[in-house]
């Protein structure tokens, strides 16, 4: 079930994650202009939590370890809320807009 997860969200996260930090804009971000790679930075941000939270328990890594790393994908996490917040705030109101 696991590797399950991954492999799904290396499709649906990874992939146009680093599609936007490469420059590719889908049409619906296209619409309204901002700083798209701050979104694909929060994508890797997402799945590299999901990486430290998940592969030392498929590995069978001790406690420890398993502690610190879920401990760190909690970090990128809030990591990646963060840059979704920037970017909501740099590409400011949408046109037509109440302010």
């Amino acid at each position: 079930m696991t590797w399950a997860v991954l492999s799904v969200g290396a499709l649906v996260v990874f992939l146009p994650s680093v599609g936007l930090l490469a420059g590719w804009v889908p049409t619906a971000l296209a619409r309204r202009p901002g700083p798209t790679r701050l979104l694909g930075a929060a994508g890797v941000l997402l799945y590299t939590a999901v990486i430290a939270g998940a592969l030392p328990r498929l590995v069978g890594a001790p406690a420890g370890v398993r502690s610190g790393l879920s401990r760190a994908a909690v970090g990128l996490v809030i990591l990646a809320i963060l840059l979704g917040i920037v970017y909501d705030l740099k590409r400011g109101p949408m046109p037509g807009s109440r302010k």
